[in-house]
């Protein structure tokens, strides 16, 4: 592999920003050295030892300090993190709930959340069958996820419509957001709204809010008020202003349907088009199909453009088996126990990067490698330019005998630069 693009440099400095890097050593004293010489991380991927009590493996994995181990590189890897960086962790049952709570109060500004992952078949232990380890994702505040297409290819086409009330928000805490609105009985056409909590409040007809109280009186003749209450009957708000939600009734962004809600004392259940809706509608991604009799837009069916991150990810591609004849496939046979899916590293890299397809991705505990694969993979998908950054010891021979060349070969496949630091 003499035309792999391996770059030789001074160990002062890390290679030039395109460049992917894999270096040898202990990461509790190689992160403190490489730390001056990065960008702010945006990805950092954990796969630590699971402290499984294993000792047979190419490395220890039975440690009693296990706690303080994970401690304190997880220090050092906050002051690399960037303030919208994430963290992904890959861990087992053994220590998945010490490691939350390390990540937790190490990165206070993030929110920990779990995902569980398939990653086998099933192996028997003390008539437990084992199939899944876990995923700890610490996402910063205002975190957006890529979509998975996968997980996009699960979801039922639906209508946009959402319920009118706010049922977290009391009738007194915005006034302007609390009226009747007027359904004709018959046809379900909104027809008007009411004088809002405001305005009897402006007018001097009512003293405070708490005074307001929620009444059928006002409806036009043939029309039903409805008024936003929650499906268990307590009293609260809409989720537009008074002008606003005449507005949408002219647009057709306005429908009723008949209530299905115990405990709700409305006949009718209002709904309206939020904001992400309206723009979709407005630019011709989800089409206009008319206006039904009431007055409403009739709107085809469609996917939604959530990237929410399920919290249970059941692939096949994401199997450990996978990982084992990728890395067959590279480097031959080997004796490193139980390598990463290529696919798994590269659905947690989109879901977390891929808004940033130049993100710097760094793998402290690297092992066999797979998160360069992964980042490689990614970027030749998107066209990205995210740069892999990857630490791992030798114990057991890991970066002569696997990291080593399964990242010439990658590199060699993808035609991308790499410099390794022995």
């Amino acid at each position: 592999m003499d035309h792999v693009p391996l770059l030789e440099h001074s160990p002062a400095r890390l290679a030039a920003p395109a460049t992917h890097t894999l270096i040898c050593g202990e990461n509790l004293e190689v992160l403190p050295r490489i730390a001056g010489e990065l960008p702010p991380v945006d990805v950092i991927y954990l796969d630590p030892p699971y402290n499984t009590g294993k000792r047979e493996w190419m490395y220890d994995d039975d440690r009693d300090d296990w706690g303080e181990f994970m401690r304190e590189r997880l220090i050092i890897l906050r002051g690399m993190l960037a303030d919208d960086g994430v963290v992904a962790a890959s861990i087992g049952a053994q220590q998945v709930h010490e490691l939350a709570s390390l990540i937790q109060r190490t990165f206070t500004r993030h929110r920990v959340h779990m995902v569980t992952v398939e990653v086998s078949g099933g192996k028997s232990a003390g008539g437990v069958r084992q199939v899944a380890e876990y995923l700890l994702l610490a996402l910063p505040a205002g975190f957006r996820p890529a979509p998975l297409p996968w997980a996009l290819a699960q979801s039922e086409p639906r209508q946009p419509w959402e319920g009118l009330a706010l049922s977290t928000a009391p009738k007194g805490r915005w006034p302007n957001q609390v009226y009747p609105v007027y359904v004709d009985r018959k046809t379900r056409a909104v027809v008007g709204v009411g004088d809002s909590l405001q305005d009897l409040l402006d007018r001097g007809e009512l003293e405070d809010a708490t005074a307001y109280r929620f009444s059928e009186t006002t409806a036009p003749a043939g029309s039903a008020a409805v008024w936003p209450i929650t499906r268990h009957g307590r009293e609260c708000s809409w989720r537009l202003s008074r002008d606003a939600i005449l507005a949408a009734i002219e647009r057709g962004h306005i429908k009723a349907d008949p209530t299905r809600m115990p405990g709700n004392p409305n006949q009718f259940s209002v709904k309206y088009l939020p904001a992400g809706a309206t723009k979709r509608v407005e630019s011709g991604e989800i089409d206009i199909l008319g206006r039904d009799d009431a007055g409403a837009l009739i709107l085809r069916s469609h996917l939604p453009t959530s990237a929410d991150i399920p919290t249970i990810w059941t692939r096949k591609e994401h199997h450990t088996a996978r990982g084992t004849a990728r890395l067959r496939e590279l480097i031959g046979e080997n004796t490193f126990p139980y390598p990463k899916s290529v696919a798994l590293i590269r659905d947690i890299l989109l879901a977390v990067s891929g808004n940033k397809p130049d993100a710097v991705v760094l793998d402290p505990f690297a092992g066999a490698a797979t998160t360069f694969d992964a980042v490689c993979e990614l970027n030749a998908a998107d066209n990205g330019s995210r740069r892999a950054v990857l630490v791992t010891n030798d114990d057991g021979g890991i970066f002569e005998q696997v990291a080593v060349p399964r990242v010439r070969a990658v590199a060699a496949q993808f035609g991308v630069p790499v410099s390794i630091r022995g």
